[in-house]
């Protein structure tokens, strides 16, 4: 059996265009706009004469609450083992209620970023060994050429390996 509609292909192309707003949000939205001092005015008027339900709504806003955020030992994460203790420690602590989720999903991914700035250095100093060993079984012309290269590479984007670079 067939149908006249195509996959992938919509059945009013002169239609309503995704992520076009309904024109009655639009129009909601720009009153809501353009009324919004005169309510956030009488707001504030209902707070000071001690409304409870205007003073839930601004007291959020009027005074965020502020968590401190306690110190935490973690072990060091530039190695993958150490990433991972870390954020077994991360688990712990959020099982036994002493961290929040969002704080411990947020130094989860700091971890990650950690791990993976490390991963990348660590492959780009194999990289400078492996080339640095190949190098020096040529040319001394090539070897210069090539080791030139790789410190203005390595200068470029902040990785320096001078054990490897300093062999030529």
């Amino acid at each position: 059996m067939s149908s006249k509609f195509k996959p992938g292909r919509s059945g009013n192309p002169a239609g309503k265009p995704k992520g076009r707003e309904n024109s009655a949000t639009t129009l909601a939205r720009r009153a809501l706009q353009e009324a919004s001092p005169e309510i956030l005015a009488k707001l504030i008027e209902n707070a000071k004469a001690g409304d409870p339900t205007a003073l839930k709504i601004l007291a959020p806003r009027l005074l965020p609450t502020q968590r401190a955020i306690a110190p935490i030992e973690l072990p060091d994460t530039s190695t993958p083992e150490g990433g991972a203790e870390a954020l077994v420690q991360l688990v712990a602590m959020v099982a036994e209620g002493s961290m929040g989720h969002d704080e411990a999903r947020s130094i989860a991914s700091m971890i990650e970023t950690s791990a993976a700035f490390y991963q990348g250095a660590l492959k780009f100093s194999e990289m400078y060994r492996v080339i640095v060993e190949v190098v020096c079984d040529s040319d001394p012309e090539v070897q210069r050429r090539v080791i030139n290269g790789l410190k203005l590479l390595s200068n470029t984007i902040g990785q320096t390996d001078s054990k490897f670079l300093n062999r030529a």
